[in-house]
């Protein structure tokens, strides 16, 4: 017996690659979800200047903008990552890594940690340089208790920057 290999329907040219756990669309879910019974408290430590919010109102734009900036299944990017998968010793995933292999792309991996199929953590190292500075990003995202973010920035001037955010959920 004869067989081809075709596309599945549906998939296709600019479309979602089914292999791609959407870090981005689980951690804004996870977020806003978390959000309505939680405030955010926010410890901030940029170089030695350390200093602490609680932000109580409802999630606004520019709480998100770092999450919506996450979107690995760009259709022009999906080709740029290779996936990987670990499997734990009872078969279910247990990793989940995409790592890029385009260095001009900002997110250059994204790692998906998983306990009995459920997300346990997630973290997505990205970067950015312009004429003035290279910016390195490592965001540690823990669902329903908040997020560890780590931002370096080093400016054409010699001068760098170190942001650290310790964002915790504490229930209202």
């Amino acid at each position: 017996m004869l067989q081809s290999c075709q596309k599945e329907s549906g998939i296709g040219e600019g479309q979602h690659n089914p292999q791609f756990f959407q870090a981005s669309d689980y951690i804004l879910k996870d977020y806003k979800s978390s959000r309505v019974t939680h405030d955010l408290f926010k410890l901030i430590k940029i170089n030695e200047t350390l200093d602490s919010t609680m932000i109580k109102d409802t999630v606004g734009p520019n709480e998100t903008v770092l999450l919506n900036k996450l979107n690995l299944d760009n259709s022009k990017w999906s080709d740029k990552y290779v996936a990987d998968t670990t499997y734990g010793v009872y078969g279910d995933a247990d990793l989940l890594t995409y790592t890029c292999n385009d260095k001009e792309l900002p997110i250059q991996k994204v790692t998906v940690y998983l306990n009995q199929g459920k997300v346990t953590t997630i973290k997505v190292n990205s970067q950015r340089s312009s004429l003035i500075n290279h910016h390195e990003q490592l965001l540690t995202y823990y669902p329903g208790a908040g997020y560890d973010l780590v931002s370096t920035q080093k400016m054409w001037s010699g001068d760098t920057i170190r942001m650290n955010v310790k964002a915790t959920f504490i229930p209202k």
